[in-house]
């Protein structure tokens, strides 16, 4: 079986053009595919097939989906008692990159976690595990409003 190939995208092709997820390659942990646009359409193609865009200035847009990711689903996610008494007693501000809707529920994008070095998702999904619990309690405070 031949490995995968970077897939180089012309910033004039579709958003379904992009591979999905589970074509990326393993060295680069989790690079998909370099091109393409940042065009609404792109983003939101790209994040509902777990794609995210990270470069740097000067680079050509790269696409990525490391795996494993830390996923938070609403529905099934317990938020401890005391995070809880925390957010009613103190209050949070949080800030978010991107929130959307699908089918499944509401998906709320980081890009600063999404930064994952090869062998270290275990610790950086325990490192930010309470951001994400935040995340969710924020979100669906400001949905039940």
């Amino acid at each position: 079986m031949a490995s995968p190939r970077l897939v180089l995208l012309p910033a004039d092709a579709p958003p379904t053009a992009l591979p999905p997820a589970h074509r990326a390659l393993s060295r680069p942990a989790g690079l998909v595919a370099a091109g393409g646009s940042l065009a609404p359409d792109w983003l939101r193609h790209a994040y509902r097939h777990g794609l995210f865009p990270w470069f740097g200035e000067g680079e050509p847009i790269c696409w990525w989906s490391p795996d494993p990711r830390t996923v938070f689903h609403p529905g099934r996610l317990r938020i401890p008692r005391s995070l809880r008494q925390s957010a009613r007693n103190r209050g949070y501000e949080v800030s978010l990159d991107l929130v959307f809707r699908e089918a499944a529920g509401w998906v709320v994008v980081d890009y600063k976690t999404d930064r994952v070095p090869p062998g270290g998702a275990d610790a950086l999904a325990a490192r930010y595990r309470g951001q994400g619990l935040a995340y969710a309690l924020g979100l669906s405070t400001l949905l039940r409003a």
